[in-house]
């Protein structure tokens, strides 16, 4: 906090991820229908992130920030299962890829309608190109068996947010909406990550356990708008998708 205007923020974050693929694989000329593909991989990275906070007077503020790209590097087994007569084309073995997850610009607004009452509308811009091509390197490559290279060009999206918070005593409530504008080119929606355009919904509730500890939960409903493929759009996997999510936090926060 510099002044009761301005505050400026800087944080670092050390991020832990884990993931697993599970491919079918079909070949018959090679004696294979019913083979199995089982890849799982733990990676690791880091990222920073900054911002600013400015109150052109008490009820208004203006805030900004920056997060980063985060580039994981990951390392793990793909097992091969159910290979029949091509087993010896396929052993199991050790791969690796890299994926950079993207960088965030946000922006919001914050007015405060009676003391204990404040309302806020955010832009938030991703820089989701940074997911371009999935490409997974196995350490032992065959006849049969190459590297994985799978285009994926998504396209830098933005988030639109708006919501409140009510204040009482010890107790604070929370609702919010979010439009999420999907990264996904339509030719390239797939099954292993369909996506669309996404309405959300939020609530939260956070508790004063102290002057200087709160603790808060929340809950976020994710509605996927129906996407359809066709052939037409050189999709191998044509259809209609459609997706939901649910996401539950829970944090905890101690002011010096």
């Amino acid at each position: 906090k510099v002044n009761d205007q301005f505050s400026l923020g800087i944080g670092f974050s050390y991020v832990f991820a884990k993931v697993e693929l599970i491919n079918k694989i079909i070949a018959i000329p090679l004696g294979i229908t019913d083979g199995k593909l089982d890849m799982t991989a733990d990676g690791t990275g880091y990222n920073f992130n900054a911002g600013f906070l400015y109150k052109p007077m008490p009820e208004l503020s203006i805030g900004f920030s920056y997060r980063h790209s985060t580039e994981i590097k990951f390392s793990g087994d793909a097992n091969f299962t159910n290979m029949g007569a091509g087993a010896a084309l396929f052993p199991n073995q050790e791969g690796s890829t890299t994926i950079t997850l993207p960088s965030n610009i946000m922006t919001g607004v914050a007015y405060d309608v009676i003391p204990e009452l404040t309302i806020e509308a955010g832009f938030q811009y991703v820089g989701w190109d940074s997911y371009d091509t999935l490409f997974i390197d196995f350490d032992k490559n065959t006849l049969a068996l190459e590297d994985i290279k799978l285009v994926k060009d998504w396209k830098n999206s933005y988030l639109l947010r708006i919501g409140g918070e009510y204040r009482l005593d010890m107790l604070t409530l929370r609702a919010g909406y979010v439009y999420d504008k999907t990264p996904q080119p339509d030719k390239y929606v797939e099954p292993m990550l369909p996506d669309a355009n996404r309405n959300e919904v939020t609530i939260g509730i956070g508790y004063k356990l102290t002057d200087v500890l709160n603790l808060d939960f929340a809950y976020q409903l994710i509605l996927f708008q129906d996407r359809t493929v066709t052939a037409a759009q050189e999709n191998i996997f044509p259809g209609t998708y459609k997706s939901n999510a649910h996401l539950f936090g829970i944090n905890v926060g101690y002011k010096f």
